[in-house]
């Protein structure tokens, strides 16, 4: 094949293509259709290693907790962004009554956001607060039952 022909490698083995002494550079990438640099990438050696994590294995739990007593103080949450991105939530739905929902906006917006603006916090987003409210349920279900229990009471009420 010529040399001048940019499509001249394809299908040609790794092992192949280096014996003309023209191979390509490499350019960092990893060629999806290479499936022994996907082995090598899956798998780690020991000089895979970040520099660091083979003083702190060697020295023991001390180190370790010492490090995490260090990094915890450090993070302020009101210059910190939201707590975690877009890509980590799954969208749900809920079907709440327009006056429950007013009852959770007016919450959020008059107290929820008013205390963490006295925390600093200015730029809370909806998923970290929805986030936040799904992580509390567990925390009151007792309260849940009897609001659920409450409002079948007042069905029969209003009836």
């Amino acid at each position: 094949m010529p040399d001048d022909n940019r499509f001249a490698n394809i299908g040609v083995d790794d092992a192949d293509a280096d014996t003309d002494g023209d191979a390509a550079p490499d350019d960092g990438r990893d060629d999806p259709s290479d499936a022994s640099s996907a082995e090598d990438v899956a798998e780690p050696t020991a000089d895979d290693e970040a520099p660091g994590e083979e003083a702190s294995e060697s020295t023991g739990d001390a180190d370790t907790t010492a490090t995490d007593d260090a990094v915890a103080p450090t993070v302020d949450p009101a210059d910190s962004g939201p707590a975690f991105e877009f890509d980590a939530v799954r969208q749900k739905a809920v079907y709440p009554r327009p006056d429950s929902w007013d009852a959770r906006e007016a919450a959020l917006d008059f107290e929820v956001k008013r205390k963490l603006r006295d925390h600093g916090v200015k730029d809370v987003t909806g998923r970290e607060l929805d986030d936040a409210i799904a992580r509390t349920i567990p925390d009151v279900t007792d309260l849940i039952v009897e609001n659920v229990l409450e409002a079948r009471r007042r069905k029969f009420e209003d009836d």
